[in-house]
């Protein structure tokens, strides 16, 4: 026993970097209906498994590069397909049970979630160590991005999972350094001029330029920090909120400043840097408060504020698409104002500008969700199907500090109580039906709207899946109106909730007999 012991672990070490035999074993189990194993094959996959955990450990502690990123998911892609053998040879694994519940979490704890080590299953060590090995493929597929934008969806996607400590140290440690890098190899500089020129700027007319420079130096600055964030869990990200504010109030005045100096008054051109800052700065602030509804922050008193202030804000986002997409090829324009040839006229647009002009629709959407959902809520307040605020001062106090942000990082004037206040009493003085009514048709244009843009290939994926969503959520909130309508005068006999079960930010409501 002991010699076939030795004989099995020789093996094993052989087949390590056997690529042949690999194939051939993969062949073979392709071609049996059932593989028959033993317990040579269980300590033989463990044995690899080790190997493979500790060669991608090792490799990941070494300074990134193109090159190491090929090592890694080399490593990566071994572990994964021994991690399954392992699994497949369990019950043929004498001391199977004391390696995963005992020796491969506590000499491997970096691969568990970060909290204090519990006695765990087999099974769950197996699904904790694919789960990392998981999400490293998805920081490897990151380090390709070096798209602004889709850098900013795969950091945020990267927040809403509940990584495991490994791959977080990872990304928080290679992702940005502060020195101006991006994983330490691409330049951040870089990824500004990128975003630059996809607005239509000719970067290398301004590369001598030494205002230009400077501006090139800080927005590297305010992008890497306002990027790194992004890889903070939720709830982490709102505490630092201010702090990135801060930062893209310099941005926003630089931008003016640096349109100013490089572009005339009247020009097309002109606040071409302004756009992109307002393109950051107001998407983010919709974010800020759409996460409130992520991580359970409101109550019902403080619906229809929020929904106010997104509407104010979705205004400006609009806005700005507006003055964007006013440059392009005026052939385009005007057939999407007949809404004839669109699909002809768009080829002579780039691809950034088609999927501006096709984001334009899809936050144009979200508006109109938004001021639906203003006024659906001013209603149900007024027929006490929600609950308000009765001390108005207390009331007046979290509007200020929820719109400071808007004055403090756009230079605009943001809206004051009081406008908020006429705008409720316009809504809340309507004939009811009559809300409901107008509310149901806001809410069909916004699906027939979406239905014109759910193929578009120029829209980003995720984009385009969040239009399915939203779609979804927009339904159920139409029937909920019905309900409200078709009973408007038994409303006594409801009462109203609402969740966000179906996208963290959307929120549907729903009718229930008391």
């Amino acid at each position: 026993n002991e010699e076939e012991l030795v004989n099995a672990i020789v093996n094993a070490e052989y087949e390590l970097a056997d690529d042949i035999t690999q194939n051939k074993k993969k062949k073979k189990k392709n071609q049996d209906e059932k593989v028959e194993y033993n317990e040579f094959d269980g300590l033989n996959a463990r044995l690899k498994l080790r190997r493979g955990l500790l060669n991608l450990y090792l490799s990941l502690h070494q300074k990134f590069t193109p090159q190491k990123k090929d090592l890694i998911s080399q490593n990566i892609s071994f572990c994964q397909k021994n991690l399954e053998l392992v699994k497949d040879t369990l019950s043929h694994s004498a001391d199977a049970s004391a390696y995963l519940i005992e020796e491969l979490p506590r000499t491997l704890m970096c691969h568990l979630p970060p909290r204090k080590l519990v006695k765990t299953q087999m099974i769950d060590t197996i699904d904790q160590i694919s789960k990392m090995l998981v999400q490293l493929s998805q920081i490897m597929e990151l380090t390709q991005v070096t798209s602004f934008y889709s850098m900013q969806h795969k950091l945020d996607e990267f927040s809403r999972q509940n990584m495991n400590l490994l791959p977080r140290s990872y990304l928080d440690l290679n992702a940005f350094l502060g020195v101006g890098k991006y994983f330490n190899y691409y330049d951040v500089s870089d990824i500004v001029q990128g975003v630059i020129r996809d607005y239509g700027v000719v970067t290398k007319d301004l590369a001598n330029k030494e205002l230009y420079i400077e501006f090139l130096k800080l927005s590297s600055i305010v992008v890497e920090e306002y990027l790194s964030q992004l890889v903070k869990n939720r709830n982490q990200q709102r505490r630092v909120y201010s702090k990135i504010f801060r930062s893209l109030n310099r941005l926003v005045h630089e931008s003016y400043t640096v349109d100013e100096a490089f572009f005339l008054k009247g020009e097309e051109r002109q606040n071409t840097f302004l756009l992109w800052a307002f393109d950051v700065s107001t998407k983010l602030l919709v974010k800020q408060l759409f996460m409130g509804f992520e991580i359970e922050l409101y109550l019902e008193r403080d619906l229809s504020m929020v929904f106010y202030i997104l509407h104010r804000t979705f205004t400006l986002i609009e806005r700005n698409y507006a003055t964007f997409i006013g440059r392009f090829d005026k052939e385009f324009l005007k057939a999407v104002q007949a809404k004839e040839n669109v699909d002809k006229k768009k080829k002579k647009l780039t691809d950034f500008q088609k999927k501006s002009f096709y984001e334009s629709v899809y936050y144009r959407g979200i508006e109109f969700y938004c001021k639906a959902m203003l006024r659906l809520s001013f209603g149900m307040t007024s027929k006490n199907l929600l609950r308000t605020d009765e001390n108005e001062e207390r009331e007046a106090n979290r509007f200020a500090l929820r719109v400071k942000p808007m004055e403090k990082v756009l230079f605009i004037r943001r809206p004051d109580f009081d406008e908020y206040k006429k705008v409720r009493e316009e809504i809340t003085s309507m004939e009811w039906v009559k809300n409901m009514k107008e509310i149901k048709e806001m809410l069909t244009s916004i699906v027939k709207t979406y239905n014109e843009i759910s193929n578009e290939e120029s829209l980003d994926a995720h984009i385009r899946d969040e239009i399915g969503v939203l779609k979804r959520i927009i339904v159920m909130n139409s029937l909920a109106v019905s309900k409200l309508e078709t009973n408007a005068d038994k409303l006594d006999g409801f009462k109203v909730s609402f969740s966000n079960k179906l996208h963290p930010f959307y929120i549907v409501f729903e009718v229930l007999p008391k």
